[in-house]
């Protein structure tokens, strides 16, 4: 079920955090790779709200997003904070957390 049927373009020079290598859509998933695990995602919405779910199957994670809004955005964000701490991703020197105040 999430085998590649399309291949998608990245960037010739993997982009940290995440450093991913390959991006594919396969039967209505999202594929690709973040720290060398395989990710697998999916996005859906109404008037009025989305939603996101983001596989990582050999770390046995899985988030689910629902919003209330139009935009991506949060759910986005929300989802790769999730994932970071499961990945070890932290952020870079000089940016702040707004976590905890």
């Amino acid at each position: 079920m999430w085998g590649a049927q399309t291949i998608l373009p990245v960037s010739p020079t993997p982009i940290p955090p995440y450093n991913t290598h390959f991006s594919a859509y396969g039967l209505g998933w999202g594929l690709s790779d973040v720290k060398g695990y395989k990710q697998v995602t999916h996005t859906g919405g109404l008037a009025g709200m989305v939603t996101q779910v983001t596989l990582l199957p050999e770390l046995q994670v899985g988030i689910i997003v629902f919003t209330n809004q139009q935009s991506g955005a949060a759910f986005s964000s929300i989802t790769n904070t999730i994932k970071d701490s499961y990945l070890g991703v932290t952020l870079p020197t000089g940016l702040k957390s707004t976590a905890n105040g």
